[in-house]
């Protein structure tokens, strides 16, 4: 079942101050902006609608992995703090010089990307896009650009040519491999024991 949040954003919208995510990501119009209701029941609806139909490999990868990415709008760095807590080292106290300009959910809440800024060698600022899996592990990432609207253009050239749905199938695969090796390593050491 589709986890549907209902939030209050007239910060954003005063005529239509209502948002709805379904599963931590943001429904969105087809220009790729939020979506926003003049009313919570309107948003409701439309986001249940949404929900029952949404049936694709992303929604269904989304309800088996159960810890899913969602963002906390206009909070990026505590948002990205959030979603990256034990899952990646890449905010780990002291390490993180950087400044998070844009991040956001994706893939139902598969994938969080980031674009940070940090200061290069020459004092400038470089910007680079991440995208993480729901285990922390860099699906994404590109070089650093002189703008955040350059990172993004080529995070979204990289991030289109990745299929999101065989890379979880792959990482699942080799989980099952590992955890069939592990427990043929603990049923070799259970015969070794004489009780």
């Amino acid at each position: 079942m589709a986890n549907i949040q209902i939030k209050n954003a007239a910060y954003m919208n005063g005529a239509r101050p209502f948002l709805a995510t379904v599963n931590g990501e943001p429904m969105k119009n087809k220009r790729g902006t939020f979506r926003m209701f003049a009313t919570e029941s309107a948003a409701q609806r439309a986001a249940e609608k949404f929900a029952a139909g949404v049936k694709t490999e992303m929604f269904e990868l989304s309800e088996i992995v159960r810890k899913t990415y969602s963002v906390e709008l206009f909070q990026k760095y505590k948002s990205a703090e959030q979603n990256l807590n034990g899952r990646s080292l890449y905010l780990t106290a002291g390490a993180f010089k950087t400044r998070i300009s844009a991040e956001a959910v994706s893939c139902m809440g598969l994938v969080f990307w980031i674009i940070e800024s940090s200061k290069t060698s020459d004092t400038t600022r470089g910007f680079a896009a991440i995208a993480f899996d729901v285990f922390g592990d860099e699906i994404v990432k590109t070089d650093r650009y002189s703008s955040a609207n350059c990172a993004r253009k080529a995070f979204w050239e990289s991030f289109n040519a990745v299929n999101v749905a065989a890379h979880y199938k792959n990482k699942m695969l080799a989980d099952i491999e590992r955890m069939q090796r592990d427990m043929q390593a603990i049923a070799s050491a259970a015969k070794t024991i004489n009780a």
